[in-house]
């Protein structure tokens, strides 16, 4: 466990108080991620981009993070 999740843990008394937090913490960082992606795909558009270059923009959005 990384010791920024550690201090996370910190004063959890149970397994289930420990693994409550580390989902409420990705859970969290995935919701955001997720809202990021949308936005940023949304706002992607064709301009005077190739094709080829338009689908790489799509496809670097994912590697982004």
């Amino acid at each position: 466990m990384s010791k920024d999740m550690l201090t996370r843990v910190i004063g959890c008394k149970s397994s289930f108080q420990i693994w409550d937090k580390i989902h409420a913490y990705f859970h969290a960082h995935t919701n955001a991620r997720a809202r990021q992606l949308r936005s940023d795909l949304r706002s992607t558009t064709l301009d005077n981009r190739t094709i080829s270059d338009y689908l790489l923009r799509i496809q670097s959005c994912s590697y982004l993070g």
